[in-house]
């Protein structure tokens, strides 16, 4: 079925599918496409033990990610049914109340990984070197829940919206100032600079 929307006869229904698919398939690649670019980096800058360091937080990135989509995709299929209705009312206020929930959350996740940095970062026991490494990446990642939250809250109301070329676009310009920064900032910060670039290229 998902073959013949692809690749079947073009339809209105058949052609929507298709910019759909493929702006959430660039969202996805986009976000791990910003790891193996902090990894590649990492690695020619830093050397393969910074690289190692920085593979321990990944799962909680991972996490951050899962946390999104879960939000930004329930909330835009409510806003798609208020749509459907023509109910503008409950539209811009689910839009509102995305908003407000995705920055709240991420704020919650920032906080959190303030306030339990060293329990969270204690969890692996690993040498000091490698802790160091996943320190400093860890530090450079704290403003990175909220950034991403309202990242992919905006990305998927977009692409409800028939708006997937700005979609494209915003992943394509993340992945720009993301590589570009990595080498300025690791340069100047070290590994977390590398964190503050994944942060940046959200932004």
């Amino acid at each position: 079925m998902i073959l013949q929307m692809l690749f079947g006869k073009k339809t209105v229904l058949s052609t929507r599918f298709r910019s759909v698919f493929v702006a959430s398939l660039l969202s996805m690649v986009s976000a791990y496409l910003l790891m193996l670019t902090d990894n590649v980096v990492a690695g020619q800058l830093a050397g393969r033990d910074a690289v190692m360091g920085m593979t321990l937080i990944f799962p909680l990135v991972t996490f951050i990610l899962f946390v999104s989509y879960i939000i930004s995709d329930g909330l835009v299929i409510l806003l798609s049914y208020a749509q459907g209705k023509g109910d503008r009312l409950e539209v811009d206020h689910l839009f509102s109340m995305g908003i407000l929930l995705s920055a709240l959350v991420g704020a919650a996740f920032m906080f959190s990984m303030f306030i339990f940095r060293d329990e969270i970062l204690g969890f692996w026991n690993i040498s000091p070197q490698l802790l160091s490494y996943a320190g400093d990446y860890y530090n450079g990642l704290l403003f990175y829940a909220p950034l991403m939250l309202l990242n992919v809250f905006f990305y998927t109301v977009f692409v409800a919206e028939g708006m997937e070329r700005v979609c494209v676009i915003g992943a394509g310009c993340t992945f720009i100032v993301n590589v570009i920064l990595d080498i300025v900032l690791c340069n100047v910060l070290g590994i977390m600079g590398v964190g503050i670039a994944s942060s940046c290229g959200i932004l």
